[in-house]
């Protein structure tokens, strides 16, 4: 998960999707903005933001002979 002000990005790996969600005033509840999913997701496990960009480790469980990871970048939602 990542916050950003009020809002706050799940990485989901079950569904490889972010959502975005905003978060209310007293950030008990959140609504959610958007689902985001891209061709290079593979098992999104964490996130960051850099600039404008949202940056997904994708932690592959493949077995020998795959990178551990990989990162995806796109654009913030």
């Amino acid at each position: 998960m990542v916050l950003a002000g009020r809002d706050l990005y799940v990485v989901r790996a079950d569904s490889e999707q972010v959502a975005k969600l905003a978060m209310s005033d007293g950030y008990a509840t959140g609504r959610l903005l958007s689902r985001t999913r891209d061709p290079s997701f593979q098992t999104p496990t964490t996130a960051t933001i850099a600039g404008e960009r949202l940056l997904i480790i994708n932690s592959q469980f493949h077995g020998p002979g795959k990178p551990p990871w990989t990162v995806s970048s796109i654009s913030l939602p």
